[in-house]
């Protein structure tokens, strides 16, 4: 049995508000504030991602357009428009080519489902690297402390530490889904620790 093309239409309408639904969730999940940060400091998988995001959003945008006129063609029963936007090249790309409105839905909700599992990978990577790096900054502290009280603060040991410390936090912020130094901090601050 067809379906009418209310009932289509309606059934795009419904994997339309999915698509944004799954979009808005991604968009202000708490792994993506690790993710535009990596981005933001040029962190090339973050940059990927994020490009992928707006990507989709841009789609998205096209399919509301495309479903908004689908319903509109439906309510004042324009049979020739309601052909063509239920045809496999209803909405025209940025890029010059067409796709049909299911199509477009379906290449949205694909997209959203490779993105969530790069930004859990990303923001853990980003997770693990912050708590391994807070780690090394307590240890240093209370290494340099000892140090200073037993005036061996200028130690090669120490000086290393320390100037390790201030490259590897740099490293972590610009990019904390990388091993940023942080296994050479951890044998720093080993190191120190047997000196002192």
């Amino acid at each position: 049995m067809t379906r009418s093309p209310a009932d289509v239409a309606q059934g795009l309408g419904a994997a339309a508000s999915d698509v944004a639904t799954a979009l808005y969730t991604i968009d202000n999940a708490p792994d993506m504030v690790f993710v535009r940060t990596q981005a933001d400091g040029g962190n090339p998988a973050a940059v990927t991602v994020m490009a992928s995001l707006g990507l989709a959003w841009e789609r998205y945008t096209l399919l509301k357009e495309a479903v908004d006129r689908l319903d509109a063609a439906v309510a004042g029963r324009r049979a020739p428009e309601i052909d063509t936007l239920l045809g496999p090249a209803a909405v025209r790309l940025p890029d010059g080519t067409a796709i049909g409105i299911a199509q477009l839905a379906e290449d949205i909700q694909l997209r959203v489902d490779q993105i969530g599992p790069r930004l859990t990978g990303l923001a853990g990577a980003a997770r693990q690297a912050v708590a391994r790096l807070d780690a090394a900054q307590v240890a240093t502290r209370d290494i340099v402390a000892r140090a200073s009280a037993l005036g061996a603060v200028d130690d090669v040991e120490i000086t290393a530490l320390r100037s390790a410390l201030d490259r590897t936090v740099t490293a972590v912020s610009t990019d904390p889904s990388q091993d940023a130094g942080l296994a050479d901090l951890d044998r720093l601050v080993a190191e120190a620790g047997r000196r002192v």
